[in-house]
């Protein structure tokens, strides 16, 4: 008995010294990251600034449409938007937009710096809670590896700090579901759920697939609590005026949808009015990091390999066609499935929307794969040729094999592999 209990000592002794390791390594990169975050523009958290600004400030005046002027001030500039195209550069939602309105009016390097950390803080949370949560200590090390090497360390998460983009917190919104899902029947956690999933939904429309388990499982609370949610949403807008803000955006959506294959090269603000600083920093200049960026879309891929342009009707047909034939193909798992395989299936589904959409998908949406993978390998062992495969993905993307060419979408299909292999080899659960 005390041999057994020395054994399990030494074990967790050397765990906790891997778990320690792989801290150590995260913290290093979220330095250096915000050594660049002070040096380089967020070039896509600051078109959804300014929209904010526009919205709160210039009534009746589209958020998506708006045009720098001089006289306007550095307060509404946005030095890669041009005043070639009728749209600005703004591809969020009216709802993103709102959400930004109570911090909009601060310094925009103030906000950049503080939105790096909150998304350093997301991952960081997300990651150390599954680790608690997972069987036995080799998950626990397979899900700190994965959330602060994997994820933390990659080519993509160090873009997405750069250009302050938003995924992470799309995958935290999908985790919180996912772990409210796992817990009893309960309304204030259904009603909780629901406010989640339409914060997700208005946020990111294509994760309208995660209704599925709810669908599945027959829970109504969470359903109505969405369909409230919205109601109000969409009420409040109408009184004040504000619905047209959702035509706009789709409309905006639709330009940028068409000029996907336009070569012009656009003169930038920025390069028509110099600056040195902007709002009294001095971060304006873009990233290099720019030029490992790829487009892992399906319209992308089509027109690279095959010089085949899809255009947005065909892109709706082949996601329809794609996500009905998963989803019939799995249709027997998914009436019986466990709650992880349900989210897995869901997460898949919005996959491949999000590659059937007509724009450019950029290396930093790969910071959602935080999601699926840190639930699977919180409770599950797998064979070593799966082990083997999520360290080939992870030096993938951690940039190691820069010859082979889109690193980060080879390490993207290898985690779609596995999440195949998830959804298949697990018997279903009543």
């Amino acid at each position: 008995m005390t041999s057994n209990r020395h054994s399990f000592l030494i074990t967790a002794r050397i765990y906790y010294i891997l778990l320690f390791f792989i801290a150590g390594i995260f913290s290093v990169i979220v330095y250096n990251n915000w050594q660049f975050k002070k040096k380089y523009f967020s070039v896509d958290l600051r078109n959804r600034i300014v929209g904010a600004r526009v919205l709160e400030h210039r009534h009746g005046v589209s958020p998506y449409g708006y045009k720098w002027k001089k006289e306007d001030g550095e307060m509404y500039l946005d030095i890669i938007d041009s005043p070639q195209t009728p749209v600005n550069r703004n591809t969020v939602t009216p709802f993103f937009l709102q959400l930004l309105l109570p911090f909009a009016d601060n310094k925009f390097q103030s906000i950049a710096e503080a939105w790096y950390w909150i998304e350093i803080i997301s991952l960081l949370l997300a990651t150390v809670f599954m680790v608690w949560l997972s069987k036995g200590f080799i998950n626990k090390i397979w899900v700190a590896t994965i959330g602060f090497i994997f994820i933390g360390c990659s080519t993509g998460f160090k873009m997405h700090n750069i250009n302050g983009q938003a995924y992470i917190f799309f995958a935290v919104l999908m985790l919180l579901l996912y772990l409210l899902f796992t817990k009893d029947k309960n309304i204030l956690r259904e009603a909780l759920s629901g406010l989640i999933l339409s914060i997700l939904i208005l946020t990111r429309p294509i994760t309208v697939v995660f209704l599925l388990p709810y669908l599945i499982r027959k829970k109504w609370m969470t359903i109505v609590a969405v369909t409230c949610c919205f109601a109000v949403y969409f009420i409040l807008l109408s009184t004040r005026h504000f619905l047209w803000l959702w035509p706009d955006y789709l409309n905006a959506m639709n330009y940028w949808s068409k000029d996907y294959f336009n070569p012009t090269v656009l003169k930038e603000y920025g390069q028509i009015y110099p600056l040195s600083t902007i709002e009294g920093s001095t971060a304006i200049e873009q990233s290099l990091i720019w030029h490992v960026s790829e487009d892992s879309a399906l319209r992308g891929m089509v027109h690279r390999i095959f010089h085949v342009k899809l255009y947005t009707a065909q892109l709706v047909t082949a996601s329809v066609i794609l996500v009905g034939y998963f989803l019939f193909m799995f249709r027997k798992k998914i009436a019986r499935a466990g709650i992880e395989q349900l989210f897995i299936v869901c997460f898949i589904a919005y996959l491949l929307l999000e590659i059937c959409l007509p724009a450019v998908r950029n290396s930093y949406n790969y910071v959602q794969w935080l999601f699926p993978l840190i639930v699977i390998f919180s409770n599950r062992r797998f064979s070593l040729p799966v082990y083997g495969l999520m360290i080939l993905a992870g030096w993938l993307a951690l940039g190691f094999l820069k010859f082979l060419p889109f690193d980060l979408t080879l390490a993207e299909l290898i985690f779609t592999a596995i999440c195949f292999h998830y959804i298949k080899s697990i018997s279903p659960i009543a």
